[in-house]
């Protein structure tokens, strides 16, 4: 039977917390015997050493529990002390009077059930180990870990403890007997020590960490320095994995820490960005437990507050980035944390929850799991880096606030789900995990999500856009054909009329007939039909809004382009610079077209002024400066889709004002054979 006493100043708590632990004992088959206070004065004055577990309160009128806790150590120092609080700060204060956990008021059963299995997980396990010693003072009790080495003593044996020494009627024989396996190393034949007090040796001397020298006998001296190795190299292991630990967690902080800021972007502010690194380190590496429901308040208010102060952009991206990353971060750290520390107590053969710190042996094992864990969040946040960076950045600069909205609907669920699950279900695994895989996989889902449905826009926005310019360069050569049938006849009518007529006007008529032939007969002649009907487009368009449009164009060598293919390049890349043009003075409005052959290669070159100013996105990503922008920005991506299919290369610069569009295709050796 298990003794619990209450002690609370008030009695309607008092009453509340009893009818919880007798729901308790029905569920469970627990048996407890209940013993209530309603002042800590009155627990000290009525004090029974055979109490369990205390559930003591902290802010009492006469003694608060704090000072109640104290005197209870004076007198016990085995048992469980749980405070009650409604300030986490008091809470956390009464860890030094060696308390089992606190609790936030009002408790509900589900943390009471979790608080109480936790405590009898550690009170049914095997005591600390310890040595009986009976001489003619009394009986002792010695705990091993405070143990420092024992001596012959005469005829007997002299245990010095951190405190004392102890006399002992056996002989050193019956003691390392009694010791076997407990750790601790035969140095010489009057000394048996424990080799966690042992700070160096030196040829035949033991200097422990009192300041003490003992003794090493020659013939001893190989069999301990080897266990003394073997033990000091586990000591060694264990520095070296939390020394890795330490690397990984801040390797960690900054792979999580460029991810977030790859989806939502800082403040320009060099301060805030630098600020912004120490509050973000305490999130990534937030600690979830099931049932922890103030880790997980923290995280969410944290990651809010965050968002606001830190980052730049519209509200509903900030929304986005918590509702996304929230439930991804929650899941990971508790699958992690959780499966490894069940593992551990797996693995050990230890009662659950007991403190691995005890029992030096299982304390590497329970090293490299940390390690191990802290490693595969790691391995997952540079997967998930990489999953957004091929799936999300390009994207998102083109979601609409809807767009938005359906993604925080979607993972509102998630968010929901992963919160409820960890808090109000904290044993059941088979319930919690899955949910936990399915939040990840809702997040990083309805990322892709959005590359789908931007990528299908983009694709129907292009097909429409290219059969439309076919169509209308189709359409634009037909005419050509039909003013060079015209011209053919004019030409043939002017060297008529030049013989039929001598007079002044006649030949002014003339003349200014045959400068009107001559300027188009040498008005874009590229050598590509093509590309000479889409550059007198482009011009006229130019002169009508005041643009300086030059062109400086051989094309002969650009056969082996598709027409389609030439439209897209040239329309898309004119288009672009016009756009940008109509933005500046007109003194400032400058287009200016040129191609050459370069090598093996065609090199194709489209330049013109534009604003310095920040533009939605980096230059060749897709921006636009169009309101509509979820529909547009795809002309740099369709010149490039277009350079890509004939292995060549875009390149865009935007220095000092001007931004050029630099293109380079390799003309196939087919057609330099022609």
């Amino acid at each position: 039977m298990i003794h619990v006493a209450i002690c609370d100043d008030e009695q309607n708590f008092v009453a509340h917390l009893t009818k919880l632990l007798q729901r308790y004992m029905e569920e469970t088959g627990t048996q407890l015997r209940i013993t209530c206070f309603y002042d800590g004065l009155e627990l000290l004055e009525h004090y029974d050493p055979s109490f369990d577990l205390i559930f003591l309160d902290i802010q009492m009128k006469l003694v608060d529990g704090l000072r109640t806790a104290e005197k209870i150590r004076e007198m016990d120092q085995k048992v469980g002390i749980l405070f009650l609080t409604t300030l986490v700060q008091y809470g956390l204060e009464g860890y030094k009077y060696g308390a089992v956990n606190y609790v936030l008021k009002p408790i509900q059963y589900v943390r009471l059930k979790g608080e109480m299995d936790r405590f009898l997980s550690r009170y049914d396990q095997k005591e600390e180990e310890s040595l009986v010693v009976v001489n003619d003072a009394g009986r002792y009790k010695i705990y091993l870990r405070e143990l420092v080495y024992i001596e012959t003593c005469k005829r007997n044996l002299l245990l010095h403890t951190e405190g004392d020494e102890i006399l002992c009627y056996k002989t050193m024989r019956e003691m390392e007997k009694e010791l076997a396996g407990k750790g601790f190393l035969r140095s010489h034949a009057s000394y048996l020590v424990n080799p966690a007090f042992i700070k160096s040796v030196k040829k035949l001397d033991i200097q422990m960490l009192n300041g003490e020298i003992l003794p090493i006998s020659q013939p001893k001296r190989k069999g301990f320095m080897e266990k003394l190795t073997e033990y000091w190299g586990g000591l060694f292991m264990i520095a070296f994995l939390d020394g890795l630990s330490f690397i990984l967690e801040w390797v960690y902080v900054f792979v999580f820490f460029r991810i977030w800021y790859s989806f939502l972007p800082l403040r320009k502010n060099r301060i805030m960005k630098i600020l912004a690194v120490i509050p973000f380190s305490f999130m990534a590496v937030c600690v979830i437990y099931s049932n922890e429901l103030t880790n997980l308040t923290f995280l969410l208010i944290g990651m809010l507050v965050y968002v606001i102060v830190f980052h730049r952009g519209a509200w509903v991206e900030k929304a986005t980035a918590v509702l996304i990353f929230y439930p991804a971060l929650v899941a990971v750290n508790y699958l992690m944390l959780d499966s490894g520390m069940k593992f551990f107590y797996f693995y050990s053969g230890l009662p659950y929850g007991e403190d691995s710190a005890l029992h030096p042996e299982t304390l590497l094992s329970s090293t490299v799991i940390h390690t191990m864990t802290l490693l595969f969040r790691l391995l997952f946040w540079i997967g998930a880096g990489a999953f957004l960076k091929k799936y999300f950045e390009a994207g998102s600069r083109n979601l609409t606030t809807k767009m938005w909205l359906v993604i925080d609907g979607l993972m509102a669920s998630s968010f929901l789900a992963v919160f409820t699950i960890i808090y109000l279900m904290p044993e059941k695994n088979f319930v919690a995990y899955p949910i936990c895989g399915t939040a990840i996989f809702a997040s990083f889902g309805c990322i892709y999500l959005v590359y789908y449905i931007c990528e299908s826009a983009k694709t129907a926005y292009r097909a429409k856009a290219l059969a439309s310019q076919q169509i209308y360069y189709q359409e634009r050569i037909e005419d050509e054909r039909r003013v060079r049938s015209i011209y053919h006849d004019l030409k043939n009518h002017l060297l008529v009329l030049q013989a039929q007529s001598n007079s002044r006007q006649g030949q002014e008529a003339i003349q200014s007939l045959q400068e009107q032939v001559e300027m188009y007969e040498s008005y874009y002649q590229t050598g590509n039909e093509t590309l000479n009907v889409l550059l007198r487009d482009k011009a006229r368009i130019a002169r009508e809004k005041s643009i300086d449009f030059s062109a400086i164009v051989h094309f002969e060598d650009g056969k082996f382009l598709e027409p389609l293919d030439i439209s897209t390049i040239f329309g898309n890349a004119l288009d672009n610079a016009i756009e940008a043009s109509e933005k500046l003075p007109p003194d400032r409005r400058m287009i200016t077209v040129k191609t050459s052959r370069v090598g093996d290669g065609l090199m194709i070159l489209v330049e013109n002024n534009a604003l310095e100013e920040e533009k939605k996105g980096k230059p060749g990503q897709g921006w636009t400066s169009k309101p509509d922008h979820f529909l547009h920005g795809f002309g740099i991506a369709n010149i490039r889709e277009c350079v890509e299919k004939y292995e060549g290369e875009c390149i865009l610069q935007e220095k000092q004002g001007r931004f050029t569009v630099k293109i380079y295709l390799p003309v196939p050796e087919k057609q330099d054979d022609k």
